[in-house]
Order: C-alpha cells, then structure tokens, then sequence
C-alpha cells in the first residue's frame, strides 16, 4: 500500500498552523525531539520521561517517527494524530501534536497517539475494509471506538505510575478522562466526561468511514 494512511480527519487543522516539524529514528533520545517545554517538563518528572520512553521503544523499537507540532485554538478537534506512510520499516510513522496547550496535555497526547500506533495492522485493516464497504458504518465506528478503549485502558494503567502535582491534575484536558474510563467497552460507548475530545483518528467515525468511502 503506497498511498499515505490518513489517520487523521481534521485535514485543514492540519493544514493551518505547523509549528515545527522534528524527525528522528527510534534511537535518538527522546528529549531531542520534542518541544522544549515538553523537555523540561520530563527533566522535572523522571516518572514521566521513564514512561514515554518505554512506550516510544515499544512503538518505534524498529521504526522511525517524525513528530509535527502545530497550533490550533479549536478545541473541539482532537490535539494530535497519526499518519501512515507505508508498510516497510524505512516507511516512518508521524504523529502531530499540538503545541499551545498545557505542557501535561502535550505530554499526554504524545502518549496516547503512541499507543495508538501499537495497533497499526488492525487501524488499516479496518481502513481497507471501510474502502471496499465490507465494512458498515456502524460496524466501523464500533470497532474505531473499541481500539480508543484499549488505548485508554492502557494509558489508565499507566497513569498510576506518573507522579503529577494536583494543579497538572486539575488543569489537565485528558488526564480525568483517561483516569476516569470505564472498564466495561458498552459503558465507554455512552462514556463523556465534560471538557474531554475524543483521542481516536477522527471525532466523528461517521464522517471518516464516508470520506475513506468517496476516497476508494
């Protein structure tokens, strides 16, 4: 599959603002390629940088990753994404991120769309399967949210081992939503909480299966 794997339906936010582009390969040290307020704040709380550094690993062991950064004061878009570029391992996996937020959000987006990236085979599978309309709408959408759920069960267990302060806590937009999910995948289906936007590729799944439909 040559052609670029859309992760991420807010094309014109992408389009709008790039703060800075950072490309790396899994082996550069972490620190080198993020922003410098996301770097002082991983010198200030090695619980966290311990954390993003195993998941990188884990994600990137054999990869490279290119991180974006972009601006953006739309909050009902989500505050990152993934792209595909390709299938080999030269292929590099990008995930954009937004810049002007709380340095603990930018952390935590960084995160959860490198979670996201651990479910590479099944995202493009379902992908194809939307493309070709083996796939219904609400069976994609089903399935979308139910690779959102595993990334937050995954980031929730990890949250118990990041150490924040009360005012990162409160402050936070993703971090009472993470801590907060549900066990049960039909109680995350109607799950909400105010203030938080959906992590996964598109917001709105309905309009990401219509669009990967017209795209076939």
């Amino acid at each position: 599959m040559k052609a670029l794997r859309l992760i991420f339906s807010a094309r014109k936010l992408i389009a709008l603002t790039w703060l800075v582009t950072i490309c790396t390969a899994a082996a550069q040290p972490l620190p080198g390629v993020v922003s410098p307020k996301l770097r002082q704040f991983l010198a200030g709380n090695p619980s966290a940088e311990q954390i993003i550094s195993e998941v990188m690993s884990v994600s990137f062991s054999n990869r490279p990753v290119q991180i974006y950064y972009f601006y953006s004061d739309d909050d009902s878009r989500p505050r990152g994404g993934l792209y595909y570029a390709g299938e080999t391992r030269e292929s590099p996996i990008t995930l954009t991120i937004r810049e002007n937020q709380e340095t603990c959000d930018e952390y935590l987006t960084l995160l959860l769309w490198t979670l996201y990236s651990q479910g590479e085979k099944r995202t493009i599978e379902l992908m194809e399967q939307a493309k070709t309309g083996a796939l219904s709408r609400a069976d994609f959408e089903r399935e979308v949210k139910q690779q959102e759920f595993q990334v937050l069960l995954k980031a929730r267990g990890l949250l118990k081992r990041l150490k924040l302060t009360t005012s990162e806590r409160e402050s936070s937009f993703y971090y009472k939503w993470i801590a907060e999910c549900p066990d049960d995948f039909v109680e995350f289906l109607l799950y909400k909480p105010k203030g938080a936007v959906s992590c996964n590729p598109s917001s709105q799944p309905k309009d990401f299966y219509d669009s990967l439909r017209k795209g076939q």
